[in-house]
């Protein structure tokens, strides 16, 4: 999504689920296949019911591959792109929208200070390159290595795609927050831009999305820790709409983080997040937050704050990779993992922790809220002049989907950790080999958490890897990607009446 998305990995699998009742031994492997590296981390990035299609890249070099439904390699294709000019373009994304593969790539001229953004089309049966390379626009760029942050998100039909940059020209402090769509031929169907100078920005953007009649959404987070909703509705030439996000309307000591929206079967939209309030200097978090904002007219139906005691033992961590599930009825489950980030003599250390749970009923009732006990943590060692991973990060976090009367939560977890405490510190996921796949099964009425081993990864002699790979159909199936020794195979998880 980003220059260093590949590097840093931090797509979750992203599940909207319906269907019957999940157990742990409804799982069917696929076929063992020999991966290229031990290090093999593919994104799945389709499953049309026939295939599945995924990728795996870097800077300047793409794999894209085809498997069976089965799971069985079809083809594996490699992509060196050539030179442009008098350099070789780096490569940004690589996504699936209708049929295809379609990979960007960015090509700096030195010569203007700009960055061109190209497109490379492969059929997605074959593999094959399908016509020359698309230029789809240019901006300024101040060096090679600094030109700026591209951002791809497919619409929710892969019809098309969204691209966001931000560029500055020049020591004027301008600064420019362009969005383009493309459809998935590459033909430019909307552009917006919105210029800011330097001292103004103070904000990123997060958790876009796009529907598939074009419109995006997005949460906008001001430095001094205010969220926007933001709309670009394509209806309207992408006319957009921003609405502030602010727990202390209801409360004045709550300030709100983990943001995330999504869509109810009435297409309202909803927004929801963490509560979190500061005592003594130290932010805890302390309840979550409901919005209800009608879609059409944008008008807020509802903003409600709860604060509660299940998350207050979590820590002063931040919230990051939500998600949301709705139940038939359009009930709610709001998911949220603590993250921090901590430095230690040359080393980076990162903490996946405990998840915050919250549920609510279609008004904006609380219907429960829980937890569930986490940590994985790893960490990047600087040894000079290198910089050693001391772990692998695809391991770490959560798969979440909803199915029948119950949420199901995936995660790789140290055995250790199933007896541990409230507030008890737990030993860390770390390395992987020590690690088991953990079921936990919610009930949707109750809240009530029943965890269980999704099964032996001695036994079976593989690892469930949890980032990096998702699936973008409305298929019931969660796929996800095990993987040992350089041996890999897809997963299946089998949601049935």
């Amino acid at each position: 999504m980003t220059r260093n998305w590949p590097k840093r990995m931090t797509l979750l699998i992203t599940l909207l689920m319906t269907g019957g009742y999940l157990f742990a031994q409804q799982i069917e492997w696929g076929e063992k296949n020999k991966a290229k590296s031990k290090n093999y981390q593919p994104i799945i990035l389709m499953d049309d019911g026939e295939s599945i299609y995924t990728t795996y890249f870097d800077a300047h070099h793409a794999d894209i591959e085809r498997h069976s439904i089965k799971g069985v390699l079809v083809y594996s294709t490699s992509i060196e792109l050539g030179k442009i000019g008098n350099n070789y373009p780096e490569i940004e994304y690589v996504g699936y929208l209708n049929d295809k593969f379609v990979l960007f790539a960015s090509y700096y001229n030195a010569s203007n200070d700009t960055a061109t953004l190209y497109s490379y089309s492969y059929c997605g049966k074959t593999g094959i390159q399908t016509g020359e390379e698309t230029k789809l626009f240019a901006v300024p760029a101040v060096k090679n290595w600094s030109r700026g942050n591209f951002t791809f998100i497919p619409s929710q039909d892969q019809s098309k795609i969204m691209i966001n940059t931000t560029v500055t020209k020049g020591n004027s402090g301008k600064i420019t927050d362009c969005f383009k769509l493309f459809d998935s031929n590459m033909n430019m169907l909307m552009e917006r831009d919105e210029i800011v100078y330097g001292k103004e920005v103070d904000y990123t953007n997060q958790n876009f999305t796009v529907d598939s009649g074009g419109s995006i959404y997005f949460v906008r987070k001001k430095s001094e820790g205010q969220f926007f909703m933001v709309e670009y509705d394509a209806a309207k030439k992408w006319a957009k709409w921003e609405e502030v996000i602010d727990a202390s309307k209801t409360d004045k000591n709550l300030s709100v983080t983990g943001v995330a929206f999504g869509f109810d079967s009435n297409l309202d939209l909803i927004i929801t997040g963490i509560c979190t309030a500061t005592h003594k200097g130290i932010t805890k978090p302390v309840g979550a937050m409901y919005m209800k904002v009608d879609r059409l007219s944008k008008d807020v139906k509802i903003f409600k704050t709860y604060t509660f005691d299940t998350f207050r033992k979590m820590g002063g961590f931040s919230f990051t990779n939500p998600s949301m599930h709705f139940t038939k009825g359009n009930n709610l489950v709001f998911i949220s993992e603590c993250q921090s980030e901590m430095q230690y003599k040359n080393s980076t250390m990162y903490m996946e922790g405990d998840l915050a749970l919250a549920s609510f009923a279609t008004e904006g009732e609380l219907l429960w809220s829980n937890s569930i006990q986490k940590i994985q943590i790893y960490s990047n060692a600087a040894v000079i002049p290198f910089t050693v991973a001391m772990s692998n990060a695809q391991y770490f976090s959560y798969v979440s989907g909803i199915s029948g009367n119950n949420l199901f939560v995936f995660f790789n977890n140290n055995p250790m950790n199933l007896t541990r405490q409230d507030g008890e510190k737990g030993p860390s996921v770390m390395p992987f080999s020590k690690t088991i796949p953990m079921l936990n099964t919610i009930n949707l009425t109750d809240g009530k958490i029943v965890y269980k081993q999704f099964f032996d990864p001695k036994e079976a002699n593989t690892y469930l890897k949890i980032r990096g790979s998702y699936p973008m159909s409305n298929s019931s199936d969660i796929i996800a990607l095990a993987q040992y020794k350089g041996i890999y195979q897809f997963v299946r998880i089998k949601l049935e009446e």
